[in-house]
């Protein structure tokens, strides 16, 4: 089970070429096609376990199409990512502007 889904917003955390998150005798293309950190991307596609030497869970983002290999479309290692947390503030501002109410007595 994976903790991404298609359409999810998430911001890259790692845009490096290495070989970290393949094996290592695969021969990996460290080119990154513009993937850059702290960037926001959205999932198109979830592949799991691709290749037998690139485990886990790969994605494909809308904003970048990635090369072809063997028929094949490279996906990004999921460990790139984490998910784009949007947080509303709404309760916190209103606890600021709390205003008690007077009882009638």
């Amino acid at each position: 089970m994976t903790p991404f889904h298609v359409g999810m917003e998430v911001v890259c955390i790692d845009a490096r070429g290495h070989h970290r998150y393949c094996n290592s005798n695969f021969s990996y293309s460290r080119e990154m096609n513009g993937l850059t950190e702290g960037v926001k991307y959205t999932v198109r596609e979830i592949v799991v376990d691709c290749h037998p030497r690139f485990p886990g869970v790969g994605l494909h983002l809308e904003e970048i199409h990635r090369h072809v290999w063997r028929g094949v479309s490279t996906p990004y290692a999921s460990a790139r990512f984490r998910a784009l947390v949007k947080t509303d503030i709404s309760i916190f501002t209103a606890m600021l502007n709390f205003q008690p109410q007077k009882e009638n007595v």
